[in-house]
Formats: structure tokens, C-alpha cells, sequence
């Protein structure tokens, strides 16, 4: 369990971030609309916190970082976080079906984080008997609740989004042995 200072909210952070590694021809326009419609398809509020890019002698290198939230109850928020990271890029032209499509060869990577963040309104935060009852509500009460279903929920749904991913560069390693759960 984490406080976060600037909100006083709780965060709790989940296990390892999921990590995917890349190097070939993909399409970036459709890994960032498959990645856009997962968000917007499960009812997140959808927020890219950083665009950068910049020209090095190898190709284009572009990062992004992407945020997204939903609320769950009037206590706790879903969080995923994800950064992406493209290096070496260079447009290439393919003809498919007798149509011309921009495609970009490089490396990329992508890491995936969630969270849950609890007490998002900072309702106990008024008091220290409000506190201490946040504390115990945490700790005592909610605690295999949130540590085994909505942690374990959330986690699986991110498999699904790395798997999506994976499908859509045509990895190798595309599937998920999680992917009849939840």
C-alpha cells in the first residue's frame, strides 16, 4: 500500500509491469487505435499525458505515455498506465490489395502498470478518526477483497490488452494462457 502525497489518497500498486519488446514492420496507426478503442471500449477515461519525438541520424524516436481511469465504486479507481517507446523509425510504402499503406519499421517497447487507487474523493481524509477508519476499512475489512478481485481482475484485463497487442504487431508469442478468466 502507497500514499500518494499530492491527492492523499491510497494507491495500491500491483506486481510487475508487463513489458513487450519489438523489432520489425508494424503499423503504428493501428497499434495506437487498438490501444485507444481497449480504453474507450471498457469505459475508461482515456489520457495521453506525454507526446515526444525527435530526429537522430538512425530514424525517428517517439515516446509516448498514456493514462487511463475508471471508477469502479465511489471508493476505488481502476488505473493502467502505459509507455510506449519507438526508436530507429522509418516509413515504408507496401502496396496491399492494390492500395498503397504506410507502414514503419524500427523497435519499439511498451510497458504496461496498473493500480488501484482507493478513496479517490478524499472522503476520510477530514479527521483522524476518518483516517483511522479508512485504515481499518483497508487493511481489515476490504483487504482479500481488493488484494483477490479487483487486483486479480484488473491484472487479467491487462493480459487481455498485452495479448491485443501482440496480435496486432503479429508476434509470435501472440496468445494468453489467462484468457478465459474474468
Amino acid at each position: 500500500m502507497v500514499i500518494n502525497n499530492k491527492f492523499m489518497s491510497w494507491e495500491y500498486k500491483t506486481g510487475y509491469p508487463q513489458q513487450v519488446m519489438f523489432k520489425g514492420i508494424f503499423d503504428m496507426d493501428e497499434l495506437q487505435k487498438v490501444v485507444r478503442d481497449w480504453f474507450i471500449f471498457r469505459d475508461y477515461e482515456f489520457h495521453e499525458r506525454m507526446y515526444k519525438t525527435r530526429a537522430t541520424p538512425r530514424g525517428k524516436e517517439t515516446e509516448l505515455i498514456w493514462n487511463g481511469f475508471r471508477k469502479v465504486n465511489n471508493f476505488m479507481m481502476y488505473w493502467v498506465d502505459m509507455h510506449f517507446h519507438f526508436w530507429d523509425l522509418n516509413i515504408i510504402e507496401i502496396v496491399k490489395d492494390g492500395q498503397k499503406k504506410k507502414l514503419y519499421k524500427g523497435r519499439l517497447y511498451i510497458r504496461l502498470a496498473f493500480r488501484l487507487e482507493f478513496d479517490y474523493n478524499n472522503t476520510y481524509d477530514y479527521s483522524k478518526v476518518k483516517r483511522a477508519l479508512r485504515h481499518f476499512l483497508l487493511w481489515y475489512v476490504m483487504y482479500r477483497k481488493f488484494s483477490s478481485l479487483w487486483e486479480d481482475k484488473l491484472r487479467f484485463k491487462c493480459y487481455d490488452l498485452m495479448n491485443i497487442i501482440k496480435t496486432t504487431l503479429d508476434m509470435q508469442t501472440k496468445g494468453n494462457e489467462h484468457a478465459d478468466v474474468w
